[in-house]
């Protein structure tokens, strides 16, 4: 599928320093979401470079490091995260 080979040629671009996982999964919500304004794999990485920080912004700390469950490759443990970000998790149920 078109929107896999683009999220894969996106990832294997990485120009930051976070895990692979963690910036595939970013360059596949990116694909996902502006695929259907653009096809061009030049607007997508331009979108994914200026967009990045921002992106990144909620996981990174006051001293500007990444929180260590996505540095030990665990962004996707619940309890991890919930443990990593003590008073920021709220869940609606």
């Amino acid at each position: 599928m078109i929107v896999d080979d683009l999220t894969e040629i996106l990832s294997a671009d990485q120009t930051v320093d976070c895990s692979a996982e963690f910036y595939s999964t970013y360059c596949s919500l990116i694909v996902n979401i502006f695929y259907h304004y653009t096809r061009n794999l030049r607007e997508l990485k331009y979108l994914a470079n200026m967009n990045y920080q921002k992106y990144r912004e909620p996981v990174t700390n006051q001293a500007g490091g990444i929180y260590p469950t996505l540095q030990d490759g665990n962004a996707g443990n619940a309890e991890s995260n919930v443990a990593a970000w003590p008073g920021t998790c709220k869940f609606i149920g």
